[in-house]
């Protein structure tokens, strides 16, 4: 019988950690925490946003635990890896930013704060540790397309890999994610 792990999760922007990703970890009943990622959270500075990341995850900070993170929260969940050092869990990011993102074709972007540090780590080679880490994107995501996780994946080794979600967009339905999160954990071996 295998345990379930502790999982700490932190959603997109203006999202609450018991919505998307959240119901599908109740309802498969995992204990699991977050952060809500609503206007008091974003009303700080990314640096402070990191540091609460990075206190919240001090629990989370062993090979058994599932740190899960969406869009905006991948993207905190990335950058507090790369100032605590290193993960010895397993990390699952759902359509994470990954940094700058400009699309011409829809004449629309992201640039969010430090846009070029994860992939300038991961470049340089000195991206820290993670045990596991898995990306899943959607194939249809305009906002976090899968040749940017592709690019950052193929950087960071053997311990990172990516799942193309087919059909999905920015906000994959509740089947795809659950199916993910089941695989990623390993509840059905």
């Amino acid at each position: 019988m295998n345990a379930f792990p502790l999982v700490y999760y932190v959603p997109g922007r203006y999202e609450t950690y018991l919505e998307h990703v959240g119901e599908v970890l109740s309802k498969a009943g995992l204990r699991y925490y977050g952060r809500d990622v609503t206007d008091e959270f974003l009303r700080l500075t990314f640096s402070q946003q990191v540091e609460i990341i990075k206190s919240d995850i001090q629990d989370y900070m062993n090979e058994n635990a599932l740190i899960i993170g969406r869009s905006f929260g991948g993207y905190l969940i990335l950058h507090t890896i790369c100032e605590i050092g290193a993960y010895p869990g397993k990390i699952l990011l759902f359509n994470p930013m990954l940094g700058r993102y400009i699309n011409e074709k829809q004449r629309c972007g992201i640039i969010p704060p430090r846009a070029d540090l994860l992939f300038s780590l991961a470049i340089s080679g000195e991206f820290p540790e993670i045990k596991s880490l898995t990306i899943a994107a959607g194939d249809q995501d305009m906002q976090c397309p899968p040749d940017a996780a592709r690019k950052f994946i193929q950087f960071l080794g053997s311990n990172a890999r990516l799942i193309v979600m087919p059909g999905q967009g920015h906000n994959p339905n509740e089947f795809e994610l659950n199916s993910i999160i089941m695989q990623h954990i390993n509840l059905y071996k």
